[in-house]
């Protein structure tokens, strides 16, 4: 088997093996938090904080969420197309579109307390009320969820992730109207296609992502991304992030919270009972930019010693 459970102790741990290790330490998922320097065993210590006993989800299993109107979400994943898709030598955005064949923790843990962070839909037939828009959705699961209690959905990924997103609604496809979540490609560097998006499937009222980012280099892109599409959406358009710390990648995590802060009005709100380590963030733009003013897309310094 790709991934092999094995026990440590009494309490089960999931331990990826073969080529799905091999690709995990490659893209540096789960990496020492704080730096911690290698004790003798640095290929599982790397890999622990992604497959510890607290991970929501074993990586081989489907992942099922339950709307908070009873819709009952199952989405597969497919570790073996992670590891087969992730390369070494490709450059970080690239490599990190394998990550689009597993469902991570903060998507688990939003759908686990969808009522808590989003307003139900508004009253009329399912799928009519302002759209969402998810960025990065891999698997779609948020998305899914989202769709499943009634809201209007548009899952966005990579070209060459989008697949795994299609899967996803084709397996879900009866718990929503025909047409209520769809699926569209976006590059978030290229804010013409975000704006022909919003105008074909807009406005947004909500814009969604989990754990989209992990390099550095691609934080102002997303940032940008939704910034681009809260642009796009109504009035009273928001966006809903959601970042897990047990992944690490602490430099990235910390570029997109000073970008944030310094171009929207961010609000930390409470971590998901699911996982407190999720950081979940609400964003919405400043009022001047509401009214048209246009920023240059941030640029992110490196903060590896910060």
């Amino acid at each position: 088997a790709v991934v092999s459970r094995a026990m440590a102790t009494d309490t089960p741990q999931w331990r990826p093996g073969g080529a799905v290790a091999g690709a995990l330490h490659a893209v540096g998922l789960g990496e020492l938090p704080n730096d911690e320097e290698d004790d003798g065993d640095l290929a599982w210590l790397r890999l622990e904080p992604l497959f510890a006993p607290e991970r929501l989800t074993a990586p081989d299993a489907a992942v099922h969420a339950r709307a908070p109107n009873g819709a009952l979400v199952a989405v597969a994943q497919d570790p073996e197309a992670f590891a087969a898709g992730e390369g070494g030598d490709a450059p970080p955005c690239d490599r990190l579109s394998a990550t689009a064949a597993l469902v991570w923790d903060a998507s688990v843990a939003l759908s686990r307390s969808t009522a808590v962070y989003v307003p139900p839909p508004q009253p009329g037939p399912p799928g009519t009320g302002p759209a969402v828009l998810e960025l990065g959705a891999g698997r779609g699961l948020f998305g899914a969820v989202l769709g499943a209690w009634g809201h209007r959905v548009v899952l966005t990924d990579r070209p060459a992730a989008l697949a795994h997103a299609e899967d996803t609604v084709r397996a879900n496809a009866h718990l929503w109207p025909a047409g209520a979540v769809v699926v569209a490609p976006l590059d978030w560097a290229d804010t013409a296609a975000a704006r022909a998006l919003a105008v074909r499937h807009g406005p947004w009222g909500l814009v969604v992502a989990a754990d989209c980012v992990y390099d550095e280099e691609t934080v102002p892109l997303l940032v940008g991304a939704i910034r681009a599409a809260l642009e796009g959406g109504n009035e009273g358009a928001w966006a809903l992030v959601a970042l897990d710390r047990a992944v690490g990648r602490h430099a990235a995590r910390a570029c997109f919270e000073r970008l944030v802060a310094e171009g929207f009005h961010c609000a930390r709100l409470p971590p998901p009972e699911a996982k407190g380590s999720v950081d979940v963030y609400r964003l919405s733009l400043r009022q001047a930019d509401r009214q048209g003013a246009r920023r240059a897309r941030p640029k992110c310094r490196s903060l590896d010693h910060a």
